[in-house]
């Protein structure tokens, strides 16, 4: 199931995300990380760098199909929403429904919102209930309260289901001193770092105090049930400022303390009626506040000690954005060069037709643009004025001269000119940057989406294909299992749970009659060769118990040194073989994979059960009459599959040949029936009785040519290549 949680970074909402993902839940954050930060979340998790505003949540929203949104991004500070209540409005009541629209319209099956006790006001009638006449003090509660409203009406308008939890006073780790932070993180700061503790009041104002690991689990019990409307979420319990402050003296001195006078907006008493929650819900707190303090303080010191310190990453800027003044310098600078170049080739200078100053003003103009381009243009103007006064003539006679206007003309025209189109290419070059910025953010966001949408698409349809009750995986599994002998069908169910439970590594094992002792049969090419090819029950519990009980058992512990699934396959009320499922990847070890291994086992017990009738239907014509010895076709096709078994999967057998006895053929075939084990057979082949020593090496058959032998039946081992031949 997929969770989507606004704010998830935060400080509750990072506790939420990981109650969520305990319990199986994919998370995806969306987070402006204005107040939140990365670090608080380090479970595996999709994050969107959104404001809850942006119109690019909706991408989020069509791409990923949400069970349940958690909403608590907000402007959480009482005195900022006086200061600013156009911002607290922006981000609680536009943020808030946004986020209802989109959940609505994307069919989102649960809403929760956070609001807070500032919807109460202050009251003397202590415990509020939820009935209780709400009469808020600051911006920040009346759009809490006006929140509720919209979400409850969402349920009446677009029939979303939701429910409003009104927080009293939450604290507990990372929570910080800023921003979102409570009394209890502004406090535990002051006193590590052995400052000043202020208190706005007397000190008697009260607080429920309630720990961040109670508010994620009421969350998650509140978005498994059916309830909606508002409730408390708190203690139902009064702890004042002062008595705050004592307990906070067990863990460190404090060493000064101020009390100031109260801050606007706040609420001098405050405690919350929690029955109804407790009922609705059957949830109740857990820590209470010396417990919860503990693990607060004990975490902040842990943060201090390690010198943990959140600083945001500052981009760099061009150096002339960072030194205001070193464009007016630089203009000094090249104007003094101008003037040395001018003093110092001043006869030169004045019969030549180029005149450097427009040279210097155009430079200038290119360089910086308008401000500078002025100030190139005046500096110019002086300059030539310099030069004219330094060959005699006079001030007054300038003025009116006519050259030396057309000379400051020229001078005013190249200078705005240029400096204008200096700008505007700037601007445009700044405008397209800008643009071109916005649509690379643009298509990275876009892209992640994309691929969120096809990690979700891809294991929908995984889940249509592999489905236990898919058409389609039934039919497949029918197919492969859809075989005559025995052996064929042990060695395609290794294939079959392959695809199933998505493991390379899977082994069937036959059973002897008493159940006493199993022997490998077939198994993954990902299996050591050394993979153990009997096994005796008795000294196997976990085995016993899934023969005994004929059920799937699963190893819930993830003990490494046992099988992830052991599946025992059952005909005529007898377990005929079991089949083991070594390794598992983690996201697919859950109960859809344990319903669908019982409709495999299932389908592979009726294919099996299918063989063995037909098996024994055929009996008179498989055996050479009077005799078990298997009639040469039916034997060639029984080495076939064996041969086929071995390059598939690597199950060794050992063909051996009877060159010379003095038994009959039917005392032969009774002598072997006898000694041999069930899962070996013999028959003839290429005119010879052969027999065929499944998951025997050359070394194991030494024993059994030995004891034939005793029995006056000799044999020889025949190689590889008169095998294949």
């Amino acid at each position: 199931m997929n969770v989507l949680i606004t704010g998830g970074y935060g400080f509750i909402g990072s506790f939420v995300a990981e109650r969520f993902f305990k319990e199986g839940y994919k998370i995806y954050i969306i987070d402006n990380l204005s107040t939140g930060h990365k670090e608080n979340v380090t479970i595996p998790h999709h994050f969107y760098e959104l404001d809850i505003t942006d119109s690019k949540c909706e991408e989020v929203f069509r791409s990923v199909q949400f069970d349940v949104v958690v909403h608590l991004a907000a402007q959480t500070n009482v005195h900022t929403s006086i200061e600013h209540p156009y911002q607290d409005t922006h981000a609680n009541i536009s943020g808030l429904v946004h986020m209802l629209e989109l959940s609505s319209k994307h069919h989102v099956r649960r809403f929760m919102l956070a609001s807070s006790a500032a919807v109460y006001g202050n009251s003397s009638q202590l415990p509020l209930q939820e009935d209780h006449l709400c009469d808020p003090l600051s911006p920040y509660g009346m759009n809490k309260l006006l929140g509720e409203y919209y979400t409850q009406k969402w349920k009446q308008i677009y029939q979303l289901s939701s429910l409003c939890f009104r927080f009293s006073n939450v604290y507990g780790p990372r929570q910080t001193s800023s921003a979102e932070g409570g009394v209890i993180s502004i406090f535990m700061d002051r006193l590590q770092r052995n400052e000043e503790i202020q208190v706005y009041g007397d000190g008697e104002q009260t607080r429920d105090f309630i720990y961040v690991e109670d508010v994620a689990d009421a969350i998650f019990k509140g978005a498994k049930s059916t309830a909606e409307g508002v409730l408390n979420l708190s203690t139902n319990s009064e702890t004042s400022i002062n008595e705050l402050l004592e307990k906070l003296s067990q863990f460190k001195t404090i060493h000064q303390t101020s009390y100031l006078d109260p801050k606007p907006g706040d609420i001098y008493q405050s405690r919350l009626d929690n029955r109804q929650i407790v009922k609705t819900l059957d949830w109740v707190p857990l820590y209470d506040l010396d417990k919860g303090l503990k693990k607060t303080f004990e975490w902040q010191r842990g943060t201090k000690a390690a010198g943990k310190k959140k600083t945001q990453a500052k981009k760099k800027e061009p150096i002339h954005k960072k030194i205001k003044w070193l464009p007016y310098i630089e203009n000094l600078v090249i104007f003094i060069l101008l003037c040395w170049f001018t003093m110092a080739n001043h006869h030169w200078v004045q019969h030549t037709f180029i005149d450097y100053k427009i040279i210097y003003i155009i430079f200038i103009s290119v360089l910086y643009g308008t401000r500078q381009s002025l100030i190139s243009v005046l500096l110019s103007i002086g300059l030539y004025f310099y030069e004219r006064l330094d060959s005699g003539r006079e001030l007054v006679s300038l003025l009116y001269d006519t050259d030396a206007l057309f000379n400051i003309a020229i001078y005013l025209f190249f200078g705005l000119l240029i400096g204008y189109s200096t700008d505007k290419r700037r601007a445009d070059v700044e405008y397209a940057r800008e643009q071109l910025e916005n649509e690379k953010e643009r298509y990275h966001f876009l892209n992640r989406v994309y691929r969120d949408t096809q990690v979700v698409k891809e294991e929908l349809q995984s889940q249509i294909i592999h489905n236990e009750e898919s058409l389609g995986t039934i039919y497949s599994i029918i197919k492969e299992l859809e075989l005559l002998e025995p052996q064929q069908v042990l060695q395609s169910s290794v294939e079959v749970l392959e695809k199933i439970t998505k493991s390379s590594q899977v082994s069937v094992y036959s059973i002897n009659e008493d159940q006493y002792y199993l022997r490998l049969m077939a198994k993954s090419q990902a299996l050591a060769s050394n993979h153990p090819r009997s096994i005796k029950v008795e000294n196997e519990p976990y085995l016993k118990k899934a023969i005994e009980q004929r059920i799937i058992w699963m190893n819930k512990t993830l003990d490494p040194d046992l099988p992830m699934y052991i599946i025992p396959i059952v005909y005529e009320n007898r377990v005929t073989s079991v089949i083991f499922v070594h390794q598992v990847a983690f996201q697919h070890f859950s109960l859809y994979r344990e319903n669908a291994l019982i409709v495999t086992s299932k389908l592979i017990a009726t294919s099996l059960s299918r063989a063995i009738q037909f098996e024994t239907t055929n009996a008179n014509e498989k055996y050479m009459p009077g005799t078990k010895i298997i009639l040469e076709p039916y034997f060639t096709s029984m080495l076939a599959n064996m041969q086929e078994g071995k390059r598939k999967q690597l199950v060794t057998f050992t063909l051996l040949r009877i060159i010379r006895t003095s038994l009959s053929e039917q005392a032969v075939g009774q002598l072997l029936h006898k000694m041999l084990r069930d899962t070996d057979a013999f028959g003839y082949y290429h005119g010879a009785i052969c027999i065929l020593l499944h998951n025997t090496n050359p070394d194991e058959a030494d024993i059994v040519i030995q004891r034939l032998e005793h029995s006056r039946i000799f044999v020889e081992m025949m190689s590889e290549d008169r095998l294949y031949a």
